[in-house]
């Protein structure tokens, strides 16, 4: 079994510290996060749905297509 690939929209960039890019077919949001600690630079990524934080700790969670499904 495959699954679809997201289709990410051009970044955003909300701050300086952060950009978000969209899903044209499912919808989620991909955040990435710059931060500093100590002098140490953070980089970091989380992915939106719905308002809910997915996390399923192996990287970017797999679309579901959802909107090429709606519309078919």
């Amino acid at each position: 079994m495959t699954s679809t690939r997201h289709k990410w929209a051009d970044r955003v960039e909300i701050s300086p510290y952060k950009t978000e890019r969209q899903c044209s077919r499912c919808e989620m949001v991909m955040v990435s996060r710059h931060e500093f600690d100590g002098g140490r630079e953070l980089h970091w990524k989380e992915f939106w749905r719905d308002c809910d934080r997915l996390d399923n700790g192996t990287g970017t969670p797999p679309c579901d297509a959802r909107l090429e499904k709606a519309n078919g």
